[in-house]
């Protein structure tokens, strides 16, 4: 079991556009990058249960989205989608990246996987969600 100050101490921050993403990066398996996006309102702590079972085959790289969890305030203060979305692809150019991730998303984290991978077919392997939020952006 981990346990809150375990995950956070395992946490990195990086600094996108105007603000920090808080996240965690096992950095294992630079071939395989599975990416968790956690919903409303919540953080990268709720994957901390799943983490153990997948990092054996893949690299988890899991943020907390921007002005949740101990990510940054966003600059302008709007929290809508494509805020986040903004946030998100600014830092997904910013990590090493293997040229193909698989997302697993809940809640809205599963609506902003979606249109990325909308966006960005060529760079998508597989997405697992559950709960998740399937409206337009």
């Amino acid at each position: 079991m981990i346990t809150g100050p375990q995950w956070w101490a395992r946490c990195k921050q990086m600094n996108v556009l105007d603000s920090f993403i808080n996240y965690y990066d096992s950095e294992k398996h630079a071939e395989n990058a599975v990416i968790f996006l956690h919903g409303n309102a919540a953080s990268s702590y709720l994957w901390r249960h799943v983490v153990p079972h997948i990092e054996p085959v893949a690299r988890c790289i899991i943020p907390d989205l921007i002005g949740m969890g101990k990510s940054g305030k966003s600059g302008n203060g709007s929290y809508r989608l494509l805020d986040h979305y903004k946030y998100l692809t600014a830092w997904f150019e910013l990590l090493n990246l293997p040229k193909k991730i698989i997302f697993v998303g809940h809640d809205w984290g599963a609506r902003l996987a979606f249109h990325y991978s909308y966006e960005h077919q060529d760079k998508i392997k597989a997405i697992v969600h559950a709960e998740s939020v399937v409206d337009v952006i």
